[in-house]
């Protein structure tokens, strides 16, 4: 009788916590919003924004928010046409909006630039332009916005219609019902020999990493590794090695990401460990894959003195197992924007990498580069419809890059996203030229 009372208590102490997201007035849902979209959790935080919405539908700030919300989701970013739609009709300069303000009725300039990134991601690069049109010809434009990241958002959406007119050939194949499940499947890393893959899904109330191997060209049932790599969720698989047996990570801490390593011994894969110095700093590193050897790391960093955002590094093993100093891939590769991503191929000729510069149709696209006799080549984007307008990372080459593995939405869907795998036919680089000729 006492230990059922006990129980009774506790559960009637804790049904305030349980019902909080229905309850409280619309300064507390406000501020709750405010907690989770700082904490970067952007569907608790979308959840508090909706309720206000709900009850203003015309309040610019919070139609602002929520449609901030939508855009840190991915996949759901085209949900927030709508909101900053309604926002745009109340617009203030930047100095004068009061984000943090609950009072606040009105939305900041940048609601222009970002439904302008919404429609392009949605791919209505007509409307993209023009809002954008409307954004720089603002009287609050200028010297408040960094005007390279808008042009070249600007360009993007121009380039976008070239490289859509010129689309690459190419067959895909969604993996079957023991690789891809009824939850989201992110991150496809490939053994150079393409048959180990270690990928991570998204389940109900964590995200687990999921090994398979291949079998008579057959992915088999996979593994859940969590436990052998002591993982709670908190780390994404990001390239594996040649031979499949050294998988390489990072955590997902937004302020400080590192990348981390498990070895596969005698089937179960290590403990993780976390690589020291050049490689990891007290910058954000987020992503690293082997060339076939093993004795070349390409990684990511935006560590200072890079060419801008997060640029593509490399470092060498020495004669005591060591990696070496770091080396910065360089302008041509590099560029002021980000680059992410990168996967060398089998024969160390070609290398994958993401960037948000070049001659990409907005957002993340992914390129390739060959190397020549002393230096990589002028970087290729992969094309269209492999590239999108939205952001395009994490595509895995196989077989001298014939081959790759991605996850993406299947066209038309708006569920969770899949691993699929494509084999590439175009001739890319004839297609690359066209484009320059073009612009």
């Amino acid at each position: 009788m006492r230990y059922s009372l006990l129980i009774f208590l506790l559960l009637f102490q804790s049904l305030p916590y349980l019902t909080g997201q229905e309850t409280g007035t619309m300064e507390e849902q406000f501020d709750e919003g405010e907690y989770f979209y700082k904490r970067g959790d952007f569907d608790e935080a979308l959840f508090y924004y909706l309720k206000l919405v709900e009850n203003q539908p015309e309040n610019a700030h919070f139609n602002f928010k929520a449609g901030e919300c939508f855009m840190n989701i991915p996949g759901k970013e085209t949900k927030a046409i709508p909101y900053f739609l309604v926002a745009s009709r109340n617009i203030t300069d930047k100095k004068s909006y009061r984000s943090k303000s609950f009072n606040e009725t009105r939305a900041p300039l940048h609601v222009l630039f970002y439904l302008g990134n919404a429609y392009r991601i949605n791919n209505e690069l007509d409307k993209a332009l023009e809002v954008y049109e409307k954004f720089v010809n603002s009287p609050y434009y200028w010297e408040n916005y960094n005007l390279v990241v808008v042009e070249n958002e600007i360009k993007s959406s121009e380039r976008a219609k070239i490289i859509q007119d010129n689309p690459v050939k190419f067959t895909e194949h969604k993996l079957d019902t023991l690789i891809n499940s009824g939850f989201a499947e992110r991150n496809p890393a490939i053994s150079g020999n393409g048959n180990s893959m270690v990928f991570l899904r998204s389940l109900k109330f964590y995200n687990a990493l999921f090994y398979s191997v291949k079998s008579d060209n057959i992915w088999l049932p996979p593994v859940n590794i969590n436990p052998q790599v002591v993982s709670d969720g908190e780390y994404s698989p990001v390239s594996l090695s040649f031979d499949g047996k050294i998988l390489f990570l990072v955590n997902n801490d937004e302020n400080n990401k590192d990348i981390f390593i498990s070895y596969l011994q005698d089937g179960i894969w290590s403990k993780l460990e976390k690589l020291d110095k050049p490689v990891n700093t007290i910058f954000n590193e987020t992503h690293a894959c082997l060339n076939k050897e093993g004795n070349i790391l390409y990684f990511t960093s935006n560590r200072p003195r890079g060419e801008g955002g997060t640029d593509i590094y490399m470092c060498k093993k020495n004669k005591n197992g060591e990696w070496g100093k770091a080396k910065n891939l360089g302008k041509e590769i590099n560029t002021e924007f980000d680059e992410d991503t990168p996967f060398i191929t089998n024969d160390n000729k070609t290398l994958f990498f993401s960037s948000k510069g070049h001659y990409n149709m907005g957002g993340f696209d992914v390129f390739y580069t060959n190397m020549g006799a002393k230096s990589w080549g002028q970087p290729i984007n992969l094309g269209y419809p492999i590239n999108t307008t939205s952001d395009d990372r994490f595509i895995v080459p196989v077989n001298a890059g014939k081959i790759v593995y991605l996850s993406k939405i299947s066209s038309g869907n708006t569920g969770d996203p899949d691993i699929f795998e494509l084999d590439i036919q175009s001739n890319l680089y004839h297609l690359y030229q066209d484009f320059n000729r073009k612009e």
